[in-house]
């Protein structure tokens, strides 16, 4: 009876074993079905260079991993960490990212919350925000990159414009810069100062810009690219894209034409046109990827990639008269060639002043009987906090754009309803630019840089507010010279001017021409009025020799960091074994720094130290008895 009821308590133990087992399954299928039920929207990562003010973090980088989910799921684990992993480096496989923030990005006034929002509502959905400790990377990445990417088995939204979609991974890329060890760190990638839109409406168009800045202010492109599936970077898969069948239409998606509407990405801008029209664009979820890409002197040094899903919905059909349109501002700020303002683009000289005014107009001039209320914001790392002209001047780069008025609320007249759109508003948009918006973070500065402002509308419809963006696109430009046989020329027009040769202010010559010019490298440098500050022109070599040919004479000169803290590394190629002079001088033309170097045949590098000059441009020279090489360093 013993060996028997033993024998019965071991099947019972066994049975109870195994429908714990079971238990266990059902729990981690429940869960999965939880963590599916909250699906990842989308993401981005991004990092910073950190530089000399963060002590002894100074020269290591900070990562940054955002998650965008929909509401009425799983969270995120708020309060612990994600693991952004690492593929390519010998030795950094994971970079753990702490909980920073949760954003509910529900709109605002619709009665609901991200918490309070019925499962899988359109439009709503929220940001978690998670932000490494400062860490350092060693080592030159190689050509494919430094891979930096977050994964996750599961929870990749289904989405009609795709196929096969099951994870969700998200990635960026670092590259190197003339082969610079990346410890300590050179560069911050782009990041994006605008939160993605998560819905569109059909029946109108659609003006959106990302808003992507770069801290290094190196030059930005814009492009689509694939949505990534897999576990693990090495099993990374570009999900491609799928065909709709809607009645006896068929849409066939693909990078050039993502998703419904005929979306347009402008290159260089990055702005986002879309306009799904009513009977045509169907209802549905669809996934779209953005790719960021940052250079140096023509070289690549970054890809940040935002990946969002948004859904296109009837849902906003919701006035008396129709669909709710966006707001508009009109006209645009700037003339094109036959007079017209329709034009968002514009050049300006260093130093002039960009000043336009234009009217805010609300087409829906009654939404269901109710006043409606928008807003205006200016998105742009030279906005000044707050968009006030209040010293201090906090952008980036000083002085700083404002509008006359910080935010310009308007009303909608009640009725009877007009038929032709209503001055809402009208606003000033005032910028002075100074020197400081020509110095690039680019050894290969052409003497023009260009800078866009995004002038936001949103009005306070529910569930979705209607957007408006329009980016204008500033590029301040600096004196150029023009050769014309041995007359130099600038058309520089804002302060006084004075040319120099080989770096030697030339005594006299400080008109707009330079008659009689002989052998040797020009500059011209124009000292703004108010401010004093100095701009020089890109050199130009003037004379019997050509710049190829002082090229095959045999040096190149090459200088990184280019704006430097204090320390520069140069490099020498030779072609010839040969002596020189290593010049460092300001631009009054004063000797900061002479060197003798011996330059042998092929690549000669030098570091040096410049902890003890002050911040501001600088001229390098490379000087024998056969040639001169001139390049500008700036110090900051």
């Amino acid at each position: 009876m013993r060996t028997q009821c033993c024998q019965s308590f071991n099947i019972s133990v066994y049975l109870f074993s195994y429908l714990k087992l079971i238990l266990f399954v059902v729990l981690i299928c429940s869960t999965v079905l939880s963590v599916k039920a909250s699906h990842i929207k989308g993401g981005e990562i991004t990092w910073q260079c950190l530089g000399a003010s963060s002590g002894a973090n100074a020269g290591k980088y900070v990562f940054q991993l955002k998650l965008y989910r929909d509401c009425g799921g799983v969270t995120l684990a708020p309060g612990g960490t994600e693991p952004i992993r690492v593929f390519g480096h010998p030795t950094i496989t994971t970079i753990n990212c702490n909980f920073i923030s949760q954003t509910d990005l529900t709109p605002l006034g619709c009665g609901f919350t991200c918490a309070t929002a019925p499962f899988g509502t359109p439009g709503f959905f929220e940001e978690f925000l998670f932000r490494s400790a400062p860490v350092i990377l060693s080592g030159v990445p190689p050509p494919t990159g430094w891979v930096f990417y977050w994964d996750n088995i599961c929870c990749r939204n289904a989405v009609d414009n795709l196929t096969g979609e099951v994870n969700m991974l998200i990635r960026s890329k670092m590259f190197s810069y003339n082969g610079q060890n990346a410890n300590p760190c050179f560069d911050s990638s782009p990041f994006f100062a605008e939160r993605p839109s998560s819905l569109l409406c059909i029946g109108y168009e659609f003006n959106y810009n990302n808003a992507a800045f770069d801290p290094n202010f190196d030059s930005l492109g814009y492009s689509w690219d694939f949505a990534t599936d897999g576990v693990g970077w090495a099993n990374a898969v570009e999900l491609q894209f799928d065909t709709m069948f809607i009645g006896l239409d068929t849409l066939i998606f693909s990078l050039a034409n993502p998703f419904p509407g005929n979306p347009e990405l402008d290159s260089i801008t990055g702005q986002l046109t879309v306009f799904p029209q009513t009977g045509i664009a169907p209802q549905g979820n669809f996934s779209t990827v953005i790719r960021i890409d940052s250079y140096r002197c023509n070289q690549k040094i970054a890809e940040v990639f935002r990946e969002i899903q948004f859904s296109l919905t009837t849902g906003c059909v919701q006035t008396t008269t129709g669909i709710n349109q966006p707001p508009i501002i009109t006209p645009a700020p700037f003339q094109d060639s036959t007079g017209a303002f329709t034009s968002y683009d514009t050049t300006v000289f260093v130093g002039d002043t960009v000043s336009f005014i234009a009217s805010i107009y609300e087409l829906d001039i009654n939404l269901n009987l109710t006043n409606q209320v928008g807003s205006l914001e200016g998105i742009g790392a030279e906005f000044a906090a707050n968009y006030s002209n209040t010293p201090p001047d906090n952008c980036s780069r000083p002085p700083c754009a404002y509008f006359t008025e910080a935010t310009v609320p308007f009303q909608i007249l009640p009725p009877p309803i007009l038929t032709t759109p209503l001055p809402i508003k009208q606003f000033r948009f005032f910028w002075s630019t100074s020197c400081s918006h020509l110095l690039t973070d680019s050894s290969c500065n052409s003497g023009n840089a260009t800078y866009h402002f995004i002038l936001r509308l949103k009005d306070d419809a529910c569930p979705n507010p209607a957007y408006n963006s329009r980016t204008v696109s500033i590029t301040v430009k600096g004196p150029l010279i023009t050769v014309d046989g041995d007359t130099l020329r600038t058309n520089f027009p804002n302060g006084t001017l004075q040319w120099y040769l080989n770096g030697n202010a030339l005594s006299g010559e400080t008109g707009s021409a330079l008659v009689n010019a002989g052998f040797g490298n020009y500059t011209v440098v124009a000292t703004l009025p108010g401010s004093g500050c100095q701009v020089s022109s890109p050199g130009v070599m003037a004379g019997t020799v050509a710049v190829d040919e002082l090229k095959m004479q045999g040096m190149e000169l090459y200088i990184y960091p280019n704006p430097a803290n204090d320390q520069i590394s140069i490099e020498f190629n030779s072609m010839k074994k040969t002596n020189a002079d290593f010049v460092i001088s300001d631009l009054s033309a004063r000797t900061i720094l002479q060197k003798d170097v011996s330059l042998l045949v092929g690549n000669n590098k030098l570091k040096m130290d410049l902890s003890g000059l002050q911040k501001g441009l600088y001229i390098i020279k490379l000087r024998n008895s056969e040639m001169e090489i001139t390049k500008k360093l700036v110090l900051d």
